[in-house]
């Protein structure tokens, strides 16, 4: 039996990921945020999108509230797919040491050429604009209400 959820709107939606709906990468490095990490991969899921976490590095990343988490997988290993949500999720230290990396940036940059879309925390988005990163607008909504709204668009 598949569980069902009910979206705001009231529909049922079937828990687990979508094939249709994009791919979302949580890029993780020390000091990242972990309320916004844990909040936005628990929704999205609970939404059937595909959460993947990025590490810079394998192994535990430890956030600013010194609670470790193992990402999915490295920046090395990420598979060639359409194009997918990458989300920047706040913490300074994470957001710098993210920014420092080219990889990012390649990343980034390529994501929004295929027409993916780059979001980032409400308190790092000026970092990101000033290092040159492409971001999604958030139409003069919070982070959390333009993420919801956007999990349930893209479904």
């Amino acid at each position: 039996m598949v569980q069902k959820k009910l979206s705001p709107a009231g529909d049922p939606t079937p828990l687990g990921p979508s094939h249709t709906s994009p791919e979302i990468w949580v890029l993780l490095a020390h000091g990242f945020d972990a309320q916004l990490v844990t909040e936005m991969t628990t929704y999205a899921r609970l939404a059937a999108h595909s959460v993947i976490l990025i590490g810079l590095i394998a192994g535990p990343q430890r956030s600013e509230l010194g609670i470790s988490l193992n990402p999915d997988r490295t920046l090395e290993q990420l598979p060639a797919r359409r194009a997918p949500v990458v989300v920047f999720p706040g913490g300074k230290a994470a957001t710098t040491a993210l920014l420092r990396d080219p990889r990012v940036h390649r990343l980034c940059e390529a994501v929004w050429n295929q027409g993916g879309q780059v979001v980032a925390a409400s308190s790092e988005r000026a970092l990101l604009q000033v290092s040159g990163v492409r971001l999604t607008a958030l139409e003069d909504r919070t982070p959390y209400d333009w993420w919801r709204d956007f999990l349930y668009a893209a479904k």
